[in-house]
């Protein structure tokens, strides 16, 4: 199989998350947007996410970011099946995550009143639950 074709398997068997982030995740100690959260040149493999265990490099994920800003700001890609993470003490211990690269930071980002209020996005069940968990599959 060629290069081409395999990239274009790979896409089509790819699957599209919803990351939901806290504050602490996505503002620094000044209340700031992190600043490791802007698109970059590339890929840095230190870079990584909580994810469901069923996501796969090449998946793409929105990024919701709660409490404070409840918006839909960031597009990334996946680029590593997810591993548990080895952070004993933390509350994240044990939980997989995937390594990642931030595509586009949104100019406008999507505030949850548009999410909310959308007549066909309404109808999903992680908007039913306000985006109450980590991740959730987004359905065709």
């Amino acid at each position: 199989m060629t290069g081409d074709s395999q990239s274009a398997r790979a896409v089509r068997n790819a699957r599209h998350w919803l990351w939901v982030v806290r504050p602490k995740y996505y503002l620094d100690d000044a209340g700031d947007e992190r600043k490791d959260l802007e698109p970059s040149e590339g890929f840095t493999p230190t870079a990584w996410w909580t994810c469901s265990a069923e996501t796969r490099a090449g998946d793409t994920a929105l990024i919701y970011r709660s409490t404070e800003k409840k918006d839909i700001a960031y597009f990334a890609v996946v680029r590593s099946d997810p591993e548990p993470l080895d952070l004993p003490g933390d509350e994240l211990h044990g939980k997989p995550a995937c390594q990642y690269e931030i595509l586009e930071r949104f100019a406008k980002p999507i505030p949850w009143a548009v999410i909310k209020n959308d007549d066909v996005v309404s109808q999903w069940s992680a908007v039913k639950v306000r985006f109450v968990r980590s991740s959730f599959a987004v359905p065709h």
